[in-house]
């Protein structure tokens, strides 16, 4: 329902050029997605990276003790207890490469973004490319940097979402977890 929602008000901003030839209503929607990842940034560059990938390493660490201590032995809570475990890793395995992409993605759509904003606002006639800016050029670009913006937007949310579940897991879950391995060795 977002979705059509945000199209069709898409559409609505891509179809309205003033008269005199200005894309005011344009700039201020290439303004707000500058505002929104703005204020997505913050929490998502604010994630510890070191502590997630220590989340990462440690799980797998312990993941194999339980292999080599449980002898293919564990009660129905233990075997959930280490599956949420194994869950938390799940959680942020790739997060390093994705945390890399997304902060490049972050820097190159917020340059696009001002970038487009500053020619409608001076009335360019062509981009830095040369292309002809025109009412089809406005649309194609208005509503791509729009997509762009949004999905980087809401994959940073995920990440943050991701990092802070992985985390709250891993911290619930270790302790049991180093419970169970240290009643494994002492059988």
């Amino acid at each position: 329902m977002t979705r059509i929602l945000l199209f069709a008000s898409l559409f609505a901003l891509v179809s309205c050029k003033s008269p005199n030839g200005d894309y005011a209503t344009q700039t201020r929607h290439l303004d707000s997605l500058l505002v929104a990842l703005d204020e997505a940034a913050p929490k998502f560059l604010a994630i510890h990276a070191d502590s997630v990938m220590l989340v990462v390493s440690t799980v797998k660490d312990d993941m194999r003790k339980m292999e080599m201590l449980s002898k293919g032995q564990m009660d129905v809570e233990t075997a959930r207890v280490f599956s949420d475990y194994n869950s938390a890793k799940r959680l942020v395995k790739d997060f390093s490469g994705r945390n890399g992409r997304l902060t490049n993605e972050l820097e190159r759509t917020k340059l696009q973004l001002a970038g487009l904003t500053e020619a409608l606002k001076s009335g360019a006639n062509v981009d830095a490319a040369g292309n002809k800016i025109d009412d089809e050029y406005v649309k194609k670009h208005v509503s791509l940097e729009t997509r762009i913006a949004e999905e980087l937007i809401e994959e940073m949310n995920n990440s943050v979402r991701y990092a802070d579940e992985a985390l709250r897991e891993y911290n619930r879950l270790k302790p049991l977890v180093d419970q169970k391995l240290e009643a494994w060795r002492n059988e």
